[in-house]
């Protein structure tokens, strides 16, 4: 799978109001993928490394205000209205007993104390393998933790870390070739237990079906992001028998009706992603002019995107070019 078909998984879970959390080895760019997708979504990604956060840290500290009753001030980091955010709690499980009391309250209900976080706001965690492997402080083992949270496993990508090497002024050609003849010695495979302690359940087949519904209202696809978080929300093989299920569940998506609809914050990139996806497979565009157009309008909203898709498209647009529509699509993404 993809790196960033991972990713995309795990923005639709916070778009969708659910906690993703990260599964990975150290080192293999979760925390990259945490200021990607801050990126992608224009907002601040609060770091809060737990493995080295005390109670104090997260939750502040308590005061007597002027009504004689116990307060708390909310720590440094908490978000406040001005930006949208990302919080993302890391080295969950390298966290002592007492953090994870304190930082659970706000991972599944977005409160800490008396302190709300602002409306918008994702919420993402991480952990390594929760196996014999590592050397965990707190392991998953609440089912009612477990059944809030959807597990995505990040495996290391080699071709990334190659790239990151080189425009680091660290790559080796030595290195680099023998980790290309023995994969097997760049990062250990994941043995990871937590999908033998996730079941399905109301509650997790509930966030399923508000996710679905998500994807119909902003009329997207995202055949294998749903399949990524199947696995991690309800469990292994289940995604298997729902496979068949979820491409006639969306059979009304045609990818000729996607350009009768603007982008959304939320759903651009899935969008984009599936017209990139089609028109490589070698699909027409429909109606020249109205999709001229619809590249004019969404260029000057999402400018990045409509970049990204006429950058990857390798097929070219045929006779699209002819509407001026398109080329001022163009001259804008070229300036912004």
């Amino acid at each position: 799978m993809s790196r960033y078909i991972i990713e995309q998984a795990i923005k639709l879970c916070m778009s969708t109001n659910n906690v993703p959390c990260l599964i990975g080895y150290t080192g293999v760019g979760k925390t990259d993928i945490g200021r990607i997708i801050a990126e992608q979504s224009n907002r601040v990604l609060i770091d809060l490394n737990l493995a080295v956060q005390s109670t104090e840290d997260l939750i502040g500290y308590p005061y007597k205000a002027e009504d004689n009753k116990m307060h708390w001030a909310p720590p440094a980091w908490f978000p406040d209205e001005e930006n949208k955010y990302i919080v993302y709690a890391d080295e969950i499980n390298r966290a002592s007993k007492d953090v994870i009391n304190a930082i659970m309250p706000l991972l599944l209900g977005g409160k800490l104390h008396e302190h709300k976080l602002p409306k918008g706001t994702w919420i993402m965690c991480a952990m390594n393998p929760d196996n014999d492997d590592f050397d965990m402080v707190y392991s998953f083992d609440d089912a009612a933790v477990v059944s809030r949270l959807i597990f995505i496993e990040v495996p290391p990508e080699f071709n990334s870390w190659e790239k990151w090497l080189k425009n680091n002024n660290k790559y080796d050609e030595t290195i680099i070739n023998f980790l290309t003849k023995n994969p097997k010695f760049f990062v250990p495979e994941i043995k990871n237990v937590m999908t033998q302690k996730i079941v399905p359940n109301p509650r997790s087949w509930t966030k399923f079906i508000n996710i679905l519904h998500y994807c119909k209202a902003n009329k997207i696809k995202p055949l294998d992001e749903l399949d990524i978080i199947c696995r991690g929300l309800l469990g292994e093989n289940i995604n298997i028998h729902l496979a068949t299920l979820l491409d006639s569940y969306f059979e009304e998506l045609e990818f000729d009706t996607l350009f009768k609809y603007d982008f959304e914050n939320d759903s651009a990139l899935f969008i984009s992603n599936i017209v990139i996806q089609n028109l490589n497979a070698g699909k027409k565009l429909p109606s020249e002019k109205d999709c001229a157009d619809w590249f004019l309008r969404n260029a000057k909203t999402h400018p990045a995107i409509i970049r990204r898709i006429i950058m990857e498209v390798d097929t070219g647009f045929n006779g699209i070019y002819k509407h001026a529509s398109f080329v001022e699509a163009i001259s804008y993404i070229t300036t912004h």
